[in-house]
This record gives structure tokens, C-alpha cells and sequence, in this order.
């Protein structure tokens, strides 16, 4: 063989040795984005993880590492748009929740894709529903400020109002449910109050008439606690809480109870497994796990505190929005699901 025909031998194989290489890396390159693709559309869902949302967008915090994972937004999952008035925890792996996109829709969240599903069979009847809670046996208690507090079956879409309309004109913003099935309701200026359903019957627990103690101010979000006392934010740096049987109120953690981060504008409240109190803090944008016993505060997560990694807890929107919070594996009173939403505005 010639000089010239071994380089032209010696070229075409480097050239396919070349073109190996560079398939290789492309192939390597295309496996690591998959990868990178999967495991952002499939997050590691931890155990007791707290949910978190401002109009468009879910978030979920973990609470052992504060770690922050955008989970369903417009950027983050298919389906209808979330511009919703809360979201409760189904089994398995999905949020219900509500949204004004196109009307008023009930829509399954799945929370490791983020992709959107409206719920069948309901048509346009809810029209200003605020609050969705997911009880023991699978049916929802859906408060709307029009049609009242309504208990829907998702199965078949089939609802029974509990409470007509005209109760919901305590504008209402938050909705827990005590043992026996009862429902503890707040609302700015109207207080704390207890009311029994089906038949409808209001006890006002505390507003600036009833019970004594530390100022009511304008009641935002409840929390039924273990002990049987509710837990309330009004618009102070505390976090009250208030005897149903006395309505007595007192600061829970705040102000010379408790140790820990102060808190700056505690909103959102919800019970834990471990029947820790969780509060959201829409000033500090901070999510605390609180002793409900001592009023102790310790910071879960936190971009502007320097606790966790992740996207900042919506720290730059500003206006109106709707904010929610959702705690997995929540403490439960017998036969009450206790995973809810809390809503403010």
C-alpha cells in the first residue's frame, strides 16, 4: 500500500473514531438532560412536606431540610391554568384544587407532574368557592360565598348544600372541621365562630363582643389544635389562641411567648403529625413549625432567613393574591381529615 492510500485509511478511521466520540457525548448529554427532566417533573415528595401557594403556583417545602420545589405553575405542568381559591391533599399523589380559569372548576393537581385535570360532572354551579376541604370519607366541603358550604362527591359529582348562602355572608375565609364534624370558621370583623352541620346552627367563639383577652382584631386563619383550643392569626405579629368553651384568648406564640425568629405577619395555619402548629409568615416569607404547648418557633424554610434551597416563597409578587397552605400527613381528629387549605386576601 502507498503512502497516500494509508493516510487516506489512517483519516477515515479517525474520522469514525471522531464521529463515534461525538455521538457519544450527544447521546451522554441528551441521557443527562432526561435525567435532569425527570427528576424535576418527579420530585422526592417527603414525608409531612408542607404546600404553599400564591395564585398561579404550588410549592412544596420539605420540612427536615427547608428545601423549596416549584411542583404545579404556568411554567410547570399541563391542563387548565391555576388561579384558584385553595387546595386541599387527595390520596396517593394528588392536590384538589379550585380555579377561576374559564368559570369556577374543582381540578385535580398531580403533584409529581403538575399536571391539571377539571373535576367532571359539575358543570358552572359553584361561582365564588373559596375553600376546599377533603374529608375522611373522600367527599369535599367546598365553602363559596354564593351557594354557601357545600359537600360534594367527586365520584359522581352529586353535592348537598350544608349551609345555604345566606350564613356566607359573614364573608368567611378560613374553614377547619373540630372532632364531631362541626365546622370553625374566620372572617376579618365577624371573629371566631363554631357552627354545626347540617343544621347550621352559629356559636361565636370571639369577636370584639365575645370572650376576653388579648384583642381579636380581624381573624384571617384557624386551626383546631389537639388539645381542643383553636389557634387564630389577625393580622398581628402573634399567633392567638382561643378556648372554645371560655373564649378566652391568649398569644400562643408572639410577643414574650415562645423562643425562636419572631414572627413579622403570621398568616396561614395547619397541624402537623406531630401535632405542631405550621405557620406561614407572609412577611418574612418564612414557614415555621411551632410548639403549641410552649410557643417555641422554629424557622422550616426560608429564602430571605437563609434556611433551605430552592425558589424564593413568592417574596416578589405584589397586589392581590390568594394565599395557601396545605400540610401533608396532618393531625386528625377522630373521623376528620385534617390535610385543608387556608385562604386569605
Amino acid at each position: 500500500m502507498n503512502r497516500m492510500g494509508w493516510c487516506k485509511k489512517r483519516n477515515a478511521v479517525l474520522t469514525l473514531v471522531f464521529m463515534a466520540v461525538v455521538f457519544c457525548c450527544n447521546m451522554a448529554g441528551a441521557l443527562q438532560r432526561q435525567l435532569e427532566k425527570e427528576a424535576v417533573s418527579n420530585p422526592v415528595i417527603p414525608d409531612s412536606a408542607v404546600y404553599v401557594g400564591i395564585g398561579e403556583a404550588v410549592m412544596m417545602v420539605d420540612p427536615s431540610t427547608g428545601e423549596r420545589q416549584l411542583i404545579a405553575g404556568s411554567t410547570r405542568g399541563g391542563g387548565i391554568d391555576l388561579n384558584y381559591g385553595g387546595f386541599d391533599l387527595e390520596d396517593g399523589e394528588n392536590l384538589v384544587a379550585v380555579t377561576y380559569s374559564d368559570g369556577v372548576k374543582i381540578v385535580h393537581v398531580d403533584r409529581l407532574t403538575g399536571d391539571r385535570e377539571i373535576l367532571p360532572g359539575l358543570g358552572d354551579y359553584f361561582v365564588e368557592a373559596v375553600v376546599i376541604r377533603r374529608e375522611t370519607a373522600g367527599t369535599y366541603v367546598i365553602l363559596d360565598q354564593v351557594r354557601g358550604v357545600v359537600r360534594l362527591d367527586p365520584g359522581d359529582g352529586s353535592h348537598d348544600v350544608l349551609m345555604t348562602g345566606y350564613i356566607m355572608g359573614l364573608f368567611v375565609n378560613d374553614l377547619d372541621f373540630e372532632a364531631d364534624g362541626d365546622l370553625v370558621m374566620a372572617g376579618p370583623g365577624y371573629g371566631v365562630i363554631r357552627v354545626n352541620a347540617p343544621g347550621g346552627g352559629r356559636i361565636t367563639i370571639a369577636d370584639y363582643e365575645t370572650g376576653s383577652g388579648e384583642p381579636v382584631g380581624s381573624p384571617k386563619n384557624v386551626a383546631v389544635l389537639p388539645d381542643g383550643d383553636y389557634a387564630f392569626t389577625n393580622g398581628s405579629s402573634n399567633v392567638l389562641r382561643v378556648n372554645p368553651d371560655t373564649g378566652v384568648r391568649t398569644i400562643l406564640s408572639g410577643s414574650g411567648t415562645g423562643t425562636g425568629q419572631n414572627f413579622s405577619d403570621p398568616d396561614c395555619l395547619r397541624v402537623n403529625s406531630d401535632g405542631k402548629l405550621i405557620v406561614w409568615d407572609i412577611g418574612l416569607e418564612a414557614v415555621f413549625e411551632v410548639d403549641p404547648s410552649s410557643g417555641n418557633r422554629r424557622v422550616i424554610s426560608s429564602s430571605t432567613l437563609g434556611v433551605g434551597t430552592g425558589p424564593d416563597l413568592f417574596k416578589d409578587l405584589t397586589g392581590f393574591h390568594s394565599r395557601f397552605m396545605a400540610v401533608d400527613l396532618e393531625q386528625r381528629p377522630t373521623g376528620v381529615r385534617r390535610d385543608s387549605w387556608l385562604f386569605y386576601e
